[in-house]
């Protein structure tokens, strides 16, 4: 008797829009639809797009049809969010793509302070709406509150805003913020992430000497590591600094592999392992790695980039 091949369940998460007619706002409805996506992320049982891939359709006229054939997924999550004072509102539907049919679809209304169980409550009803078993394991990780301070978590996702944009100019005011973070929330160790990112590309890209950068990168990932050991993106961030300033290939595959067990969907640790697997020597492995990466974010020129070396 052979079981019947198990279903692949997959699903992107589009950029969400922000209600109100405030663009310096939009770092709130991205910090939103980077936590769901995230949690989604943890689950085995999905596969879930990563955000480089979706970004592109940011503002599209592309019909949900589309989208969903040109990523390869079943499903699409769509949102909105605002934030007015201290009341927000969250606006969240469940599509299949290839019929373009609404199959869940849910408005929360709460206290700014409550936004980290909505955000849990979000991917645990999707999980339940495509059948997806949760483990107990990925249950706790992501109702895990990554800091107690909103106003801590609301200059940290400024930070991860600016981030993004990599100019030398983005990174100082993304470390800006994630030292707001810190400051505001001593025990935030995402925040302290973030300053090791800005410092660890700061350096990379040339803005600042090593001779600066890495002191201060390492000290942060330190006290990231030993404040919460998580979090996918804290081993990520260390299989980097591993790979790339202390040249400790060991230690690099042990944090990558810990930051692919949290997050199984983390196309970009699954990427940079491949590389470092290339280094060493090991090609089939490296190649393997490298096809989940592209898989899971297809549009990523990193994914690309490393699988082509």
């Amino acid at each position: 008797f052979n079981p019947p091949e198990k279903i692949e369940k997959s699903i992107a998460v589009l950029p969400f829009k922000l209600l109100s007619n405030e663009p310096d706002k939009q770092y709130l409805a991205d910090g939103m639809m980077d936590a769901i996506l995230l949690h989604l992320q943890k689950f085995k049982e999905l596969r879930v797009m990563s955000r480089t891939s979706v970004e592109q359709y940011r503002g599209t006229t592309k019909t949900i049809h589309a989208i969903g054939q040109e990523l390869g997924v079943d499903y699409l999550l769509e949102g909105s969010f605002q934030k007015n004072g201290d009341n927000v509102r969250l606006i969240v539907q469940l599509i299949k793509a290839r019929e373009e049919k609404h199959v869940w679809a849910n408005e929360y209304n709460r206290n700014w302070k409550d936004i980290f169980p909505v955000q849990s409550e979000v991917a645990k009803a999707i999980a339940a709406e495509l059948k997806v078993v949760i483990t107990p394991e990925e249950k706790q990780l992501i109702e895990k509150t990554p800091t107690t301070n909103m106003e801590a978590y609301e200059a940290y996702l400024q930070g991860k805003f600016y981030l993004r944009k990599f100019t030398q100019n983005n990174l100082e005011i993304a470390l800006k913020y994630y030292e707001l973070a810190k400051e505001k929330d001593p025990e935030f160790a995402l925040a302290y992430t973030g300053i090791c990112d800005v410092w660890f590309e700061s350096q990379i890209m040339g803005f600042t000497q090593p001779a600066e950068a890495i002191p201060k990168a390492l000290a942060a990932l330190t006290k990231a590591l030993e404040l919460d050991s998580t979090r996918a993106e804290i081993h990520f961030t260390s299989g980097n600094v591993n790979k790339n300033v202390k040249w400790d290939w060991k230690s690099s595959e042990s944090e990558f592999k810990k930051a692919i067990a949290l997050n199984p969907n983390y196309a970009e640790a699954y990427a940079t392992y491949s590389n470092l697997l290339m280094t060493v020597g090991l090609l089939d492995e490296a190649i393997a790695k490298g096809e989940i990466a592209r898989k899971l974010d297809p549009l990523n020129p990193l994914c690309i980039s490393l699988y082509g070396i």
